[in-house]
């Protein structure tokens, strides 16, 4: 056992694993920014935060520290910090330290809403990260690909992903929602075994040009949306798609299914509107936007 310092945490011998962190170094760092008042200079001179939303100024800027202490090279990897029961443990223990017992409840259920939130994201983003079947994959590959089965296969993979993220954008009851579903899949792709390790960047520039495109076919609200996302996914994909034939068409019903499933799968995960009885939807967001 070492004796407790300026925080309140100790380190102990334990025969479970409930609970243990890989990150038994960290603290002591939490001890030394507690001596040397770390978190009053923060506050003192990085003034960001704006409101009452978000991390606070002292918990973003201590996020950094404890990530490159823990060898993270992206803030993708605080996740792995975040993933540590242990080390987030002694954490919490830690920020609530000194605090009121009113600010501490406070913490503790913005804590809870946050982890919440996640958890709804996780199990979102899982469906978006589903493989397209293989029938559509051999068809795209002989309409549009040459007979590319791997660029069939991951314009099939973009186009899921990118209207999942075009579905909670539109869709979600509160802004927090798409801004975190965001997130979880970029730490998707960053994860994703089916990118070479040199291609992540090439990846992402061309997801998020696929992503572009795609919205600007769902914002164009016609009747022939769906067509658009068809041509769409046709002209990424090298296939023929001035017209709206029979290839556009099936294209369309594949992408609307991902639709239909995002929308489903949106709904599961974070929870339907529920509008009072006899209150006109126009009425309802007048008055939830005072």
């Amino acid at each position: 056992m070492i004796t407790q310092g300026a925080l309140p945490f100790k380190y102990e011998l334990e025969k479970s694993q409930a609970g243990m962190t890989a990150l038994g170094g960290l603290p002591l760092y939490l001890d030394l920014a507690a001596v040397i008042g770390l978190s009053k200079s923060i506050e003192k001179h990085v003034r960001v935060r704006v409101g009452e939303q978000g991390w606070t100024d002292v918990q973003v800027v201590m996020a950094l520290i404890l990530l490159n202490l823990a060898g993270g090279e992206h803030v993708e990897d605080l996740r792995r910090l975040e993933s540590d029961e242990g080390f987030c443990r002694v954490l919490r223990r830690v920020e609530m330290a000194g605090l009121k017992r009113k600010v501490r409840r406070a913490l503790e259920r913005r804590w809870r809403k946050e982890r919440q939130l996640q958890r709804h994201a996780d199990a979102y983003v899982a469906t978006l990260l589903r493989e397209p079947s293989d029938a559509d994959v051999a068809w795209l590959a002989a309409a549009a690909t040459r007979g590319d089965d791997d660029h069939a296969r991951w314009e099939l993979r973009y186009a899921r992903r990118a209207i999942g993220l075009l579905v909670a954008q539109r869709d979600a009851l509160d802004d927090r929602t798409a801004s975190i579903v965001a997130q979880v899949l970029g730490s998707a792709f960053e994860a994703d075994q089916h990118i070479d390790q040199g291609r992540f960047g090439l990846a992402g520039r061309q997801f998020n040009a696929r992503l572009s495109a795609y919205r600007d076919a769902i914002a164009a609200r016609s009747a022939e949306t769906g067509a658009r996302l068809g041509q769409t996914l046709l002209a990424f994909s090298g296939g023929s798609f001035r017209e709206v034939d029979e290839t556009v068409r099936r294209v369309s019903d594949v992408l609307a299914g991902y639709e239909s499933e995002a929308n489903e799968a949106l709904r599961s995960a974070f929870g339907a509107a529920v509008l009072p009885e006899h209150v006109p939807p126009s009425v309802a967001a007048g008055s939830s936007a005072k």
